[in-house]
């Protein structure tokens, strides 16, 4: 299963603490992922994260997720590891607090913050058990896919660009993910099929008493 990226419109709380050198400390807290709401249309199809989709990555041994900027792995902005990062999965999502280094890189995002330029949350995962339903949006029926578990959680990234933007890399990116989801969707429409057939050879088998 390939990496997926998934970018939230939320907004970010930052907080400034002194610490005990009389230096202040700025930490950011906000949600990379809600329970329960329905994406964009990502092409025929939206997508909901099902409640308790992060326990069990949260809670397996070696998990230590990194907090970056967006999604790039050399801005490194904390870590569990280390303790700068908490994450922890509440009624409402995936919920982030991080503890922001007092480097120059990290001063300028904590300041683009505090003037909205930047304002959004994201995570990279690999999905494990999914599901599809159909619902009805605007009175059209499309697909919905559902995200029971995540099987990896690779990390929450502090991020420039909204959800799925028109011009720019993440519409490659996009793209990618989208064709994960498809050629997930496939593979459950033919498993269903086969299934069919099989119950129907069974059910012929039967009747004409063949043993």
């Amino acid at each position: 299963m390939k990496l997926e990226v998934r970018v939230l419109n939320e907004p970010i709380n930052v907080e400034w603490r002194d610490t005990d050198g009389g230096d202040k400390e700025a930490f950011v807290e906000g949600y990379a992922a809600r329970f329960g709401v329905k994406s964009i249309d990502l092409g025929g199809f939206r997508e909901t994260i099902e409640p308790g989709a992060f326990r069990d990555v949260l809670r397996a041994d070696g998990t230590d997720v990194r907090a970056t900027f967006n999604h790039n792995p050399s801005v490194i902005l904390g870590r569990q590891g280390s303790k700068t990062l908490e994450l922890r999965e509440d009624k409402s999502g995936l919920f982030y607090r991080l503890r922001m280094p007092n480097t120059s890189q990290a001063r300028d995002i904590v300041t683009s913050m505090e003037r909205g330029d930047i304002a959004h949350s994201s995570f990279m995962f690999r999905a494990g058990r999914t599901s599809w339903s159909t619902t009805k949006v605007d009175g059209v029926l499309l697909e919905l896919r559902h995200i029971h578990t995540v099987e990896r959680l690779l990390d929450v990234s502090i991020v420039t660009m909204p959800a799925y933007p028109d011009a720019n890399a993440n519409v490659v990116k996009r793209m990618l993910d989208v064709d994960v989801a498809l050629e997930e969707r496939a593979a459950v429409q033919s498993a269903n099929r086969k299934s069919k057939a099989a119950a129907a050879r069974a059910k012929a088998i039967a009747e004409l008493g063949v043993f």
